[in-house]
């Protein structure tokens, strides 16, 4: 007969209740349930991120960068029901909406430019000047 070892490792229950919790609640957390979607991504010197808001005025915007933060919000109408008529699918919802999303580096707050073309912001991040790689040099003794 063997033993069992009487030992229990919490950590391994918690790693099986984290595995269980997530796929429980993966089918309520859909990313087309996000809004806006964006894109983003950088080089050495700025990020861009570009985020889809179809049918928002660019006056119903509003942005904020506090350190590596983007904060995007906005409102978005909805469409209203035509007397008469029965709604037969309605995917697009209105209301206020905000996204943050987290940049790899601080951001020259006073440099940023945003522009919305075609239903696509685009906003330019500088990076901060202090965040920039910068070669040390080696004195020779």
């Amino acid at each position: 007969m063997m033993l069992r070892n009487a030992y229990l490792d919490p950590m391994a229950e918690m790693v099986k209740f984290q595995r269980d919790m997530n796929r429980l609640l993966n089918g309520y957390c859909r990313p087309a349930d996000v809004f806006p979607r964006v894109n983003a991504w950088a080089d050495d010197t700025k990020a861009e991120v570009r985020a889809e808001v179809p049918g928002v005025e660019s006056s119903a915007l509003h942005l904020t960068v506090t350190g590596d933060v983007l904060v995007i919000e906005g409102d978005r109408s909805a469409m209203a029901d035509a007397e008469g008529l029965q709604v037969h699918r309605r995917e697009r919802t209105g209301g206020a909406f905000r996204r943050s999303i987290r940049l790899p580096w601080e951001i020259e707050e006073g440099e940023v430019k945003a522009a919305q073309r075609n239903g696509v912001l685009t906003v330019t991040l500088p990076r901060r000047a202090s965040t920039k790689p910068r070669a040390i040099p080696v004195a020779a003794e």
